[in-house]
């Protein structure tokens, strides 16, 4: 059974190798598919111009999500580079016994799962980083494999954790569901994040998911392992040598003065401590995780010129989300401005009974958020058909919210919009570990499912 799955997943993964295109081709594809879907059922009248016009008017949508994203890819790179966190990310990635490959896939699972538990941003960054390390200090761990297995937060966990958009979005008393009518009230968190079938399946995921990446793990002879060529692309970044002080000019004086981040690290703690204290971990978002790594980064090398290399190093890593995100942004545009989604979700709608509601809404938020990986734009979408749909049928608007957030994870381990910034900093195409995320998808989809079938009406 055990080497059935192995050869199963070898097997799929030098399939896409083969065959799956680069990620901006994919997203390229999905374009032109949105673009007939929406000439065909958008409320456009079979206008191609018309299909256009939104598709433009979507384009910069994601503007200012791709500068989050772009920052926290940055800040974290330079962040985990700082001499401190090398040291300590170094002793982490020796700890598996390199003769044990499946050791070091179950440990990047579960730190990648219990990122994005905590923050989806953190596992982001966190994932994409240890890998490096990784591949570095055990050198006998299939690369495919280890990218996909950090892939797992962020593919199949995250909606259910801290920084869940829909759960969250529905607790603000501002939010436009409470503005517009469609919510009476807002939701708390101990209706949906908290609650104990959320927390099981959390749970169940986390540890189902690492398991079963590490016993996936081929044998020896069958393994990929990260070729000297390909290590030369994730070696270490090398600070700069301070200057003999003698050779030092004033400007360089100033330069290399360690106060700067000293000064400005206990600004930003106090800022930090201020803002946390108000919010509580509400708090903790892309602009609070970004503002806490540029200063954490300033302090942790000490020296600016070092920050500043560290800095340009990471630079390079960005074109993925600087290019890719504006056409996922296009694909939001043609999906809502003519009104392509809401016509694909109120055909679920109309089919689903009380008891297989949430289970519709899984699959059809799913099927969305492979066009729209963002939960939150999603969301704004989606929610004022579904929420009123689901009380209609007696479904609670709880048990939307939390089997929407479920649902808006169902593609995101086979898609590559959230892989852009894994695959840039570790230098691994998407489609050299999507074999391994379609594999353990086909698992995580039937179990997910069957908790949909499960979940309380009335949460």
């Amino acid at each position: 059974m055990l080497d059935a799955l192995k050869a199963f997943g070898d097997r799929l993964s030098r399939w896409t190798m083969r065959w799956v295109p680069h990620s901006l081709i994919v997203a390229l594809i999905l374009n032109l598919i949105v673009f007939v879907l929406a000439l065909i059922w958008g409320d456009v009248g079979y206008n191609p111009i018309t299909v256009i016009k939104a598709w433009g008017d979507g384009f910069w949508v994601l503007l200012r999500f791709a500068m989050q994203m772009c920052l926290i890819l940055l800040t974290g790179y330079i962040v985990a580079v700082s001499p401190p966190v090398d040291k300590a990310l170094a002793w982490l990635a020796r700890l598996p016994n390199p003769d044990k490959p499946w050791q070091t896939i179950l440990l990047m699972g579960l730190i990648t799962n219990i990122l994005a538990f905590i923050n989806w941003g953190l596992s982001i960054v966190g994932a994409a980083i240890f890998v490096i390390y990784l591949v570095r200090h055990q050198p006998k761990v299939d690369f495919r494999l280890l990218l996909a297995t950090a892939y797992l937060g962020l593919g199949c966990i995250w909606h259910m954790g801290l920084s869940a958009s829909a759960p969250l979005m529905v607790t603000d008393p501002e939010s436009f569901l409470i503005e517009t009518g469609v919510l009476k009230e807002v939701i708390p968190t101990s209706r949906t994040l908290f609650t104990p079938i959320n927390l099981g399946v959390a749970a169940f995921t986390l540890i189902f998911t690492s398991a079963f990446m590490a016993i996936m793990h081929p044998p020896a002879e069958k393994t990929l392992a990260m070729t000297p060529e390909r290590l030369k692309e994730v070696e270490r970044w090398v600070p700069p040598e301070k200057p003999a002080p003698e050779k030092m000019s004033p400007s360089d004086k100033i330069n290399w003065w360690p106060g700067w981040g000293v000064i400005f690290g206990i600004m930003a703690a106090i800022y930090l401590w201020l803002w946390y204290s108000k919010k509580g971990f509400a708090g903790l978002g892309l602009n609070s995780v970004n503002f806490m790594f540029l200063f954490a980064g300033l302090l942790l090398h000490w020296y600016p010129p070092r920050f500043v290399s560290a800095a340009l190093a990471g630079a390079n890593k960005l074109w993925g989300i600087i290019v890719q995100f504006p056409l996922y942004a296009g694909i939001f545009g043609m999906m809502k401005y003519t009104a392509l989604a809401q016509v694909i979700t109120h055909a679920f709608v109309a089919a689903a009974t009380p008891r297989t509601y949430p289970l519709f809404m899984y699959w059809v938020a799913g099927i969305l958020n492979y066009f729209v990986p963002s939960g939150g734009s999603e969301w704004i979408m989606m929610s004022p058909i579904i929420i009123p749909a689901g009380e209609a049928l007696g479904v609670s608007p709880a048990t939307v919210t939390l089997t929407y957030a479920w649902g808006d994870m169902m593609s995101d381990v086979i898609q590559p919009f959230w892989a852009i910034a894994l695959c840039e900093i570790t230098g691994i195409k998407f489609r050299e570990m999507m074999g391994y995320c379609v594999a353990v998808w086909i698992p995580y989809l039937i179990y997910m499912s069957i908790a949909c079938l499960l979940v309380p009406l009335g949460l």
